[in-house]
């Protein structure tokens, strides 16, 4: 039979769900950066994988407060509404940062719009 030590050693060599997210969201940003960067254009698939990440993340982290997450997601696109109707900021900035935004709590996410407006 397999030792406790073996065991524990195994199961941390198991990529869990949300590492899985975490590294698909930062695959993801730095896609979008590259695509940005190259094209001026950010594809719909990236903000969906980013988004994804999020809930792959949230399936592997218990406690995790989904209607807190989606409320940032959803109060980030309105403010990211707005910014893109005054020429603040681009189609594919707003897309990005709303899926970056579903990983943020609803608490959090006003840090996030404030560093955005700072930031530019």
């Amino acid at each position: 039979p397999e030792t406790a030590r073996a065991q524990r050693r195994r199961a941390a060599q198991i990529m869990t769900l949300a590492d899985a997210g975490l590294l698909l969201m930062a695959l993801s940003v730095l896609a979008s950066a590259a695509f940005d960067v190259r094209t001026f254009e950010i594809p719909d698939t990236i903000t969906v994988l980013i988004i994804i990440g999020a809930v792959l993340f949230g399936l592997g982290t218990p406690g995790f407060d989904w209607a807190s997450h989606a409320a940032a997601g959803g109060a980030f696109f309105a403010f990211g509404l707005l910014a893109f109707a005054r020429g603040w900021l681009g189609g594919g900035d707003v897309k990005v940062m709303t899926g970056c935004a579903c990983w943020a709590t609803l608490g959090t996410v006003v840090w996030i719009v404030w560093g955005v407006t700072v930031a530019g």
